[in-house]
């Protein structure tokens, strides 16, 4: 009798007790758009949970935060106008799971301008898989960019003390056409010195 009487105060203390919460650090695709500079710039950032989550509703403080630049990777579509030019910056990932990685699943992006894609289905930010990944986009075009038309493609290995290395490409169309489209396979070839930087 007393283990019948110590479960059940066992399941009642269970269902009682507070739900815990572990700290998490969502990811965010943070963007700046400055047509007056003619710059848009893409990085992989995270924030704790502390200053990403509302305790009211998860939808609480995702506008004033997208409207200060870090936007949810989730069916994620911004464009920026640089001059003649429109670059249209999408992302995905999957929600969270009790798979393996599925608690912090991967970001894939890519970046188009005027339609033609320049990244393609790139693994951002961090890979718990330690896949190659872009972590940084910068962006200079249009009348503004006092430079002319120049991108930076920052890259990771996949290690987790990998340092980004980060590539410029600038000139005319022909020095883009060589350098773009880049999706995960001609990522890995970059990252993996097979392939010039």
């Amino acid at each position: 009798m007393t283990r019948i009487a110590l479960c059940v105060m066992l399941a009642a203390a269970a269902t009682m007790a507070p739900a815990a919460y572990a700290d998490t650090s969502p990811d965010f695709v943070r963007i700046a758009c400055v047509p007056e500079a003619g710059l848009l710039d893409v990085e992989y950032r995270r924030l704790h949970d502390s200053m990403a989550s509302d305790p009211a509703g998860p939808d609480g403080r995702r506008a004033v935060l997208a409207a200060a630049g870090f936007h949810d990777p989730h069916d994620l579509r911004v464009s920026c106008t640089l001059g003649t030019a429109t670059y249209t910056v999408t992302a995905q990932q999957d929600p969270a799971s009790n798979l393996l990685c599925g608690g912090v699943p991967e970001i894939h992006l890519s970046l188009a301008r005027n339609g033609e894609r320049v990244l393609s289905d790139v693994v951002f930010g961090d890979s718990c898989r330690r896949l190659p990944s872009v972590t940084g986009i910068t962006v200079g075009d249009g009348p503004a960019a006092w430079r002319g038309r120049e991108t930076r493609v920052c890259y990771r290995d996949g290690e987790e003390d990998g340092t980004p290395a980060c590539d410029w490409t600038s000139g005319g169309q022909p020095a883009f056409d060589r350098r773009f489209p880049v999706d995960q396979a001609r990522l890995r070839a970059i990252v993996g010195g097979r392939e010039r930087r």
